[in-house]
C-alpha cells in the first residue's frame, strides 16, 4: 500500500505516525498463517519549502542584507534541523551562501554594492 494512501481518508495517518504490519503468503494451495507483527516503520517524508522569505528593511546595509522566513508548515513528519542558503546573481545559477542555519533569519554580508542578489532558502 503506498505511503500515500495511509495519510488520507480513511486512514488518515499524521506523518510521523508508526505503522506495523503482518504478512499472509498466498499461493495455489491457500493462505499462510500471518507473520509475527514487524517492528514498524515511521511515516516520513521530506519538509515543505519554507515561506514567507522578507527582508529586514531595518537592517540592510551597503554590503549586507537580513532577512527572515518562515518555517514549513509540513515538516515531514520529524522537526526541521536547519536550513541551507542560497543566492543568484541573474545567472539562473544559485550557490550557497549559508549552510545549517538553524533559525528562521540570516544575514548574507560582504555582498557588492549595485548588484542584484536573488536569495532562496
Amino acid at each position: 500500500m503506498p505511503i500515500s494512501s495511509l495519510v488520507a481518508w480513511p486512514y488518515s495517518l499524521s506523518w510521523g505516525s508508526y505503522v506495523f504490519a503482518k504478512v499472509i503468503a498466498y499461493n495455489g494451495n491457500g493462505d499462510s498463517l500471518y507473520s509475527e507483527v514487524g517492528n514498524g516503520a515511521q511515516l516520513l517524508t521530506y519538509a515543505d519549502e519554507p515561506t514567507a522569505l522578507t527582508e529586514t528593511v531595518a537592517a540592510r546595509t551597503a554590503t549586507s542584507i537580513t532577512f527572515t522566513w518562515t518555517a514549513p508548515v509540513n515538516n515531514g513528519g520529524t522537526q526541521v534541523i536547519d536550513y541551507d542558503i542560497f543566492y543568484d546573481q541573474a545567472l539562473l545559477t544559485y550557490v550557497p551562501i549559508g549552510s545549517a542555519v538553524t533559525g528562521t533569519s540570516f544575514t548574507a554580508v560582504n555582498l557588492t554594492p549595485r548588484l542584484v542578489y536573488k536569495f532562496k532558502v
